[in-house]
Parts: C-alpha cells; structure tokens; sequence
C-alpha cells in the first residue's frame, strides 16, 4: 500500500487521529534520519536569496509592529483552526 505522505501530514496538522500501518514507519524513520543530518550543521545548508528578502520584510515589519510572532502552541492551533474553516481568536 503506498502512503500518502501529504494527507498525512495534512492529518497530523488538522489534529486528527493518524493511524497508520507498518508502511509508514520507514518513512518515518528515513525523514528523522534526513533531519537529524541536516540539523547538525544548518550553516552548510544554501538558502536562496528570496528567504533573505522575506525574513527582512518579516523583521521590518515586527519593528513597525505590523507583525508579531506567535509562540508554537498558539501558532499550531490557529492553523488547525484555519484549515478547519475556523477563523483563529
């Protein structure tokens, strides 16, 4: 059975109940293998010059208070709400 990986993380993300079978886990565990290479040396990583740009205006705008962050619980249940058709409080 092949697994979808994109309605499954959709899953995960509207906060449903995920279960899923055996033909999972190897993808599971190629995508916590891939992470924790990457994650060890981020500096390595190239990053093209449109994420400067937008993470600039991002800043620029957080300065004129235009923008403001969220910490990740609040950030997480906003976008559950959202992809339910709520509209986050």
């Amino acid at each position: 059975m092949a697994v979808n990986l994109g309605v499954f993380l959709t899953s995960v993300i509207k906060g449903e109940e995920v279960n899923f079978d055996r033909d999972m886990l190897p993808i599971l565990e190629v995508m916590g293998t891939l992470w924790a290479d990457i994650s060890k040396k981020p500096s390595e990583l190239p990053s093209p010059a449109w994420h400067r740009d937008v993470l600039q205006e991002r800043r620029q705008l957080v300065e004129e208070g235009k923008l403001k962050f969220l910490d990740w619980d609040t950030a997480i249940t906003e976008l559950r709400e959202e992809i339910r058709g709520n509209t986050p409080s």
